[in-house]
């Protein structure tokens, strides 16, 4: 790009449109005067398109302090968790460092033409070490309720039976009746009519002998024995 002063003058002040941003020209400014050419080169980088990155935790809380490192610049974020560069266009990469854990991120900054482009902002979700710490935690009181569980269940109830039936509650309802063996039993033995007759009578006979005498029979007998009273079936014999 060539560019030329209408009037000589000891001051210059020119306006260059279309430039990309955060990107560095080259120039050279040749000067005549009375038939001497006089050049100065020099070079100037444009800024860069507003950027604003936003670093949060996975609660959605704002990490302050955290350093941020793009193409070889750090900043440290503020308390809203926000830090600000100025980025040229295309594809970028983001180092975040909280504490002694780095995350990587990518991002792509849109291009702009625009004399005052408008800022755009990216956002990255970092684990903080108060995220893992609580994590750690949850699984641990989960794992400790799940173990707590299983010994109540253990210690608290008694082991069914292996044939107790689905549903059954050995807690709560009476254990089942198991069934007895049968015992073995003596062969039967097949008896007569008479003989049958004969075991009756004797039984009869030996539980009649096992009652006991009424007191008139024991009187009657003892006034026989002495003589008082004779037996009719004993006088008819002595006549």
């Amino acid at each position: 790009m060539q560019l030329a002063v209408a009037q000589p003058a000891t001051a210059h002040q020119v306006k260059i449109d279309k430039l990309e941003a955060a990107k560095r020209y080259f120039f050279i400014i040749a000067s005549t005067n009375s038939g001497k050419t006089s050049y100065y080169r020099g070079s100037f980088t444009t800024l860069g398109l507003p950027v604003k990155l936003l670093v949060g935790n996975s609660q959605r809380k704002a990490v302050a302090a955290a350093q941020v490192t793009v193409a070889d610049v750090t900043k440290v974020t503020k308390s809203d968790g926000s830090a600000e560069f100025r980025l040229p266009a295309g594809s970028a990469k983001a180092s975040v460092q909280v504490g002694k854990k780095v995350s990587q991120f990518g991002f792509s900054v849109k291009p702009s033409t625009d004399p005052d482009p408008q800022e755009q902002t990216f956002n990255f979700t970092v684990v903080t070490s108060t995220t893992s710490i609580a994590k750690i935690l949850l699984v641990v009181v989960v794992a400790l309720l799940l173990i707590g569980a299983v010994l109540w269940r253990l210690l608290g109830r008694r082991r069914a039976p292996a044939d107790v039936q689905p549903g059954y509650d050995v807690a709560t309802m009476p254990p089942p009746v198991l069934a007895m063996p049968e015992l073995p039993t003596a062969p039967k033995t097949l008896i007569s009519k008479e003989k049958l007759r004969e075991i009756r009578h004797q039984k009869d006979h030996a539980k009649a002998e096992e009652q006991p005498k009424d007191l008139f029979e024991e009187g009657q007998e003892r006034l026989e024995h002495e003589g008082y009273i004779k037996h009719p079936d004993h006088s008819e014999h002595q006549k």
